[in-house]
């Protein structure tokens, strides 16, 4: 019988799958499914303390933009040796599956960035 043997990770130093599990719980209040099942997380980059990723939401006009973006800062920050994170805001107008339904996908004509660093002392 073999064991496993998994990949060291120093204390403190969050993960790219920590992350990913972290924004996990996060739930669009609308589709009641997580933005990581739901492809809504993108560009995600985790390097010394620093958390970078694109939220792309369906509707450039989200009226609930700001509570889905604190509920990923909150859920990230939470994780050990976060210091900055970086949040990217996009929309992506899915076209309709609906036959008959000619809809064109709508450029994005303002992408947000949202920049929160705190001090983990």
């Amino acid at each position: 019988m073999t064991e496993r043997m998994d990949p060291v990770v120093s204390e403190g130093m969050t993960t790219r799958d920590d992350v990913l599990k972290a924004l996990g719980t996060v739930q669009d209040p609308d589709l009641h499914r997580d933005l990581v099942t739901l492809g809504m997380i993108e560009d995600l980059a985790v390097q010394d303390g620093r958390v970078s990723f694109t939220l792309v939401l369906t509707t450039a006009a989200c009226p609930l933009k700001d509570q889905i973006e604190g509920d990923c800062r909150n859920a990230v920050q939470s994780l050990p040796g976060v210091r900055h994170i970086e949040i990217r805001t996009t929309s992506r107008v899915r076209k309709s599956s609906a036959p008959g339904a000619e809809r064109k996908e709508i450029p994005v004509l303002c992408d947000e960035q949202l920049v929160v660093e705190f001090d983990a002392r």
